[in-house]
């Protein structure tokens, strides 16, 4: 009998929710009946349905266009503008950047230059495809980084251990990559994959640890490699549209915040994942990296040309620049259908469902109401409250998607900085990053499963090296911010864009 009702239960389980949800929160509106009830009913419908994913997410964005309209605080063509911003138009460009590089096999001559350079040496290995992985997430979604790369890291693991084992003809010690090589290295995964299956038996244990630091260290160098730029994961570009007012989040501002959060986080996960996975057998090894990144960004100071902009501009290019010379056929870099097949649609129309979201309830007066009950959070230190806004959003995230993640703490952080009279990027910016912090479990986020799927790694091995990783992530975000980004945006002055809460709006010292 029970089986049957937890196979039932297992079958209708989305339609539950999609019908007692509603019905459990009804109550909120109809016995409150102000405006700031019926917006807090659609966020938490939204929210609900975000994290346990009863309906598409997409689909879940475009509630606000239903239900603001219904409830009678927003106009539908209010909420329609909502659903096409400036984002949008940067995410349009940066696709088609990220498509040109997967279509040219731009990402398989930076993973397998990194092998010519850092040779077999499990260390170095390591943070050589890591290094690779993260400059790759910040141009294109953390998912295709990792499966652009992941086929490369897994062949060459193979050739690896298949030297050791003595098989497979000559040792080749450094991987030396002549063109003959390079072309087995890409289709040694499917040649390989039924006579040495990830996970055999034969493989040592030292081996083994070696092939689980090294899909770890991949996995979360895509997320770290995401935070760097704004259009290199969701949450960041959703935030950047919070305060469309505010001209010091650009490209180039928050490049220079967030490289060196990339570049601190990637070397001491580096460094816990060879400890925890390898050991420490062998002496430390000193290095100096130095990046240069030149980076063009238009100032958005006149108020006409932004990031978006410049993203545009260069897809735009990749339509018209020939593959080519003058002796082939005329071919552009990209063409529609490919930019088509790659455009994450359902990011667009998530980012579009939280901007809705965020204006509703500005709107409805919600934001107002949290911000004055959050008001007595202003007695404690202002890092306490970040470190603590930190600490749930990095929680929340690994059992929620990063984009529902930000989408639903935004409307409810805002007000309270505005609430404790401090710059809301203090609050955002930090708790942004920690948003693409998920990397507890498998399911917390695509690159993860991905990864998870070699078979080389058990879901406790996730979470103990994972753990470690949150706590470096959440320690380097606030260490950096509270340096580095206060001086970058003026973070330690209530700035002028933000909305002043009526207790503050006073012409007495």
């Amino acid at each position: 009998m029970l089986k049957k009702w937890s196979k039932g239960w297992g079958n209708y389980r989305s339609l539950a929710l999609i019908v007692l949800t509603p019905v459990l929160l009804l109550p909120l509106p109809l016995a409150i009946m102000t405006k700031e009830a019926e917006c807090a009913f659609v966020l938490l419908l939204m929210a609900i349905y975000w994290v346990t994913e009863a309906i598409p997410m997409s689909i879940t964005a475009m509630l606000p266009a239903i239900l603001f309209p219904m409830f009678g605080f927003m106009k539908s063509s209010n909420v329609a503008k909502e659903y096409f911003k400036d984002f949008h138009i940067l995410l349009v460009g940066i696709i088609c950047l990220a498509t040109s590089i997967e279509k040219w096999g731009l990402h398989r001559r930076i993973a397998l230059r990194l092998v010519t350079v850092v040779g077999v040496n499990p260390g170095w290995l390591i943070l050589g495809f890591m290094s690779g992985c993260a400059f790759l997430s910040m141009w294109v979604q953390n998912t295709s980084a990792v499966a652009m790369v992941m086929p490369i890291v897994e062949a060459v693991l193979q050739q690896i251990l298949k030297a050791k084992e003595g098989c497979g003809g000559e040792d080749n010690p450094t991987l030396q990559l002549d063109g003959t090589w390079t072309h087995r290295l890409l289709w040694f995964p499917y040649m390989c994959a039924e006579a040495s299956p990830p996970g055999a038996p034969s493989r040592g244990k030292q081996d083994l640890m070696m092939c689980k630091a090294m899909c770890l260290g991949i996995a979360y160098a895509s997320s770290m490699g995401g935070i760097t730029t704004l259009p290199g994961t969701s949450p960041n570009l959703i935030f950047s549209e919070i305060y469309p007012d505010c001209d010091s989040i650009n490209f180039g501002n928050w490049l220079l915040l967030c490289l060196p959060i990339s570049v601190i986080m990637l070397l001491l996960t580096w460094i816990w994942l060879y400890w925890y996975f390898i050991g420490s057998d062998t002496s430390w090894l000193i290095f100096v990296m130095v990046l240069f990144f030149p980076v063009l960004t238009f100032s958005s100071h006149r108020g006409y040309i932004t990031d978006a902009t410049v993203a545009l501009l260069l897809g735009l290019l990749l339509f018209i620049v020939p593959a080519y010379g003058l002796s082939r056929k005329y071919e552009a870099m990209i063409s529609w259908k490919e930019f088509q097949a790659s455009m994450p649609w359902t990011v667009a129309l998530l980012v579009g469902g939280g901007f809705a979201l965020a204006e509703g309830s500005k709107e409805s007066g919600l934001s107002l109401w949290v911000a004055e009950l959050l008001t007595p959070l202003g007695e404690l230190p202002v890092l306490a409250t970040i470190t603590i806004a930190c600490i749930i959003i990095t929680t929340v995230t690994q059992v929620a998607s990063n984009a529902a993640t930000i989408t639903i703490f935004l409307p409810i952080l805002s007000p309270l900085a505005e609430a404790i009279h401090i710059s809301p990027l203090y609050v955002l910016i930090p708790t942004t990053l920690c948003a693409s912090f998920s990397f507890l479990l498998p399911v917390s986020n695509p690159p993860n499963a991905f990864v998870f799927n070699y078979g080389y790694l058990t879901v406790m091995d996730m979470v103990k090296a994972g753990f470690g990783v949150n706590v470096i992530g959440v320690l380097v975000v606030m260490l950096v911010v509270a340096t580095w980004g206060v001086p970058l945006f003026s973070l330690d002055k209530y700035p002028e864009w933000a909305p002043i809460l009526p207790e503050y709006n006073s012409t007495t010292p």
